[in-house]
């Protein structure tokens, strides 16, 4: 693994082999829901914004960059399988998508990723896996209890956003921040590649997990309160929605077939 650090505060770049569990946790690496004990090839980079003024005009007239750029890339081929997932900032989104060079190489559809991060998104993930290398973990009732499900996806998109405006409707102090996430989790089998025969699809049917999780959170920014005497408080969970689907065959992880849904507040310690 090898790890540069420039003079310039937080400023780097990642870039090696390592397990899963292990990603680098500085450019968003190690958020990727990937398997922790499988082995990743992982690529990530922060940049302070002020150096990206010739790559980013618009946003540099319009004062709105942030602390550091970051990307993160995580790639795998596990028994032949190949698994790509990707994690990139607003900052990035904004950058990229309004860079007037791959404005006119997209025909303008670029601009669409630069909207994403000025409405409030501040982080897109996403990515495939052939081999089901993602892994992500959600709390279901199953009837009985609140229970733990381990879905290992074939494809998962997740965004984090920022809830700024409905802070300003409750009118709450703006040293409270609100943000919230939403991750989604697909399992197919993959071992018939292109489905090319209804027994095909059958087998697809009785072998599908879906699962999709929405996160409510705040923080206390102390630093904001003491001008950097104090440092923020721990992003704190409001609450959440989880809803899962499954065909999968019924063991110790997977409950049986069926759609569960459970709704909590931060007051579930489960």
């Amino acid at each position: 693994m090898a790890d540069s650090q420039t003079d310039l505060d937080e400023a780097g770049f990642c870039i090696g082999e390592s397990s899963g569990a292990d990603l680098n946790a500085d450019y968003g690496c190690a958020d990727l829901p990937v398997r922790g004990s499988d082995k990743f090839f992982q690529f990530g980079f922060g940049i302070p914004t002020p150096l990206l003024l010739p790559l980013c005009p618009t946003i540099a007239s319009q004062g709105g960059f942030g602390d550091l750029m970051t990307f993160c890339s995580v790639t795998s081929t596990c028994n032949g399988k190949p698994t790509v997932a990707m994690t990139m900032d607003a900052d990035f989104l904004i950058c990229m998508g309004e860079n007037p060079a791959i404005l006119k190489a997209s025909g303008g559809f670029s601009s669409a990723f630069g909207a994403m991060g000025r409405l409030g998104l501040s982080r897109v993930s996403f990515g495939i896996s052939a081999g089901g290398d993602f892994e992500y973990g959600f709390k279901i009732w199953d009837g009985d209890s609140i229970r733990r499900v381990f879905i290992a996806g074939n494809y998962f998109d997740s965004v984090e956003f920022s809830l700024d405006e409905l802070r300003k409707q409750l009118r709450l102090p703006n040293w409270i921040e609100l943000s919230g996430k939403q991750i989604r989790f697909v399992h197919i089998p993959t071992d018939f590649g292109f489905i090319t025969d209804p027994k095909q699809l059958g087998t697809t049917v009785r072998n599908f997990a879906y699962g999709a999780e929405l996160t409510g959170s705040f923080r206390l920014k102390f630093s904001d309160l003491t001008k950097g005497a104090l440092p923020d408080s721990p992003l704190m969970e409001l609450g959440s929605a989880t809803m899962v689907f499954t065909t999968l065959k019924s063991d110790g992880n997977m409950p049986p077939t069926g759609f569960y849904l459970r709704m909590s507040s931060n007051t579930d310690t489960t």
